[in-house]
């Protein structure tokens, strides 16, 4: 830790301060991504391309296994198994709507929900007991 520390130009007391989530931390691991990219001339096209030439191999041996964890690496490197995020945007006209439509009597929201096209189904409630 201390020839790390010696390479980075501080001390294990300042890296013990900084969280993964301070913008010095993270200045300081882009720096270092950058540099250990640069000394192995690795870029993730590079990755990438070790990646499908390995699934290839493992196509051409008939190992199924090999190419799912082939794919699913990839997967990961193209960011499919984060969390998707999505955001609902409301305006002001939107909060208006939705008091607006709080005040309609109950046979005016029927009369408007049957103009729509609406999925009628049917359900069972099962009893643990």
């Amino acid at each position: 830790m201390k020839q790390l520390c010696e390479l980075a130009g501080t001390s294990p007391a300042t890296v013990k301060k900084w969280s993964e989530k301070s913008v010095e931390f993270q200045k300081a691991m882009a720096v270092e991504h950058r540099r250990s990219q640069q000394v192995v001339s690795m870029s993730r096209k590079t990755v990438m391309r070790g990646m499908l030439e390995a699934i290839d191999m493992a196509k051409d041996h008939g190992l199924p296994s090999g190419m799912i964890s082939g794919w699913k690496e990839i997967g990961r490197m193209c960011g499919f198994y984060e969390p998707e995020k999505r955001e609902i945007l409301l305006s002001v006209n939107s909060q208006e709507l939705i008091s607006e439509m709080r005040n309609l009597p109950r046979e005016k929201l029927l009369e408007l929900a049957s103009e729509q096209d609406t999925l009628d189904g049917e359900f069972l409630v099962i009893d643990d007991k």
